[in-house]
């Protein structure tokens, strides 16, 4: 019971080991939604994220879920190990695709929804023994709606 209390203490203060470890959260940005791809069956659509690495470190990016909303087109939801690495003071594009079954109907100038999440691993000794105890990795967020392209 004392070590579950412990836990609990050092995960609400460290808030994702920013304040010991002295590293921010990656940016993340949805800089484009684009309709690339229309046939009569369906449509693909892209979502670009510019990632954003502030800290002097890099930044380990373990999983991306998402989910992308497009009207008449339906919802696309997807999860993925990113496996790949932010460098220190770097960044990256990010492609996230999305398929919808359309039966003809164009997507062209729809309505869209884009909400997901990034976990990323901080580097740190602290960091290891809060993963070790099954305190989740954090996160960032990332959200847009408008129009496609």
């Amino acid at each position: 019971m004392m070590r579950v209390m412990l836990i609990g203490v050092m995960a609400f203060l460290v808030g994702g080991c920013s304040v010991f470890s002295g590293v921010s959260a990656p940016l993340v940005k949805i800089d484009a939604v684009r309709l690339v791809e229309q046939t009569e069956q369906g449509a693909r659509v892209e979502v670009d994220l510019l990632l954003e690495n502030p800290n002097d470190v890099a930044i380990p990016l373990k999983y991306t879920s998402y989910s992308v909303r497009v009207a008449p087109g339906g919802t696309y939801r997807y999860g993925d190990e990113s496996n790949r690495t932010l460098p220190a003071k770097g960044t990256q594009m990010l492609t996230l695709p999305a398929a919808f079954a359309t039966g003809g109907a164009s997507l062209s100038g729809a309505r869209f929804k884009v909400d997901g999440d990034m976990t990323y691993e901080p580097p740190g000794v602290l960091r290891k023994a809060l993963t070790d105890s099954g305190i989740p990795l954090p996160s960032v967020g990332f959200s847009r709606a408008g129009q496609l392209q």
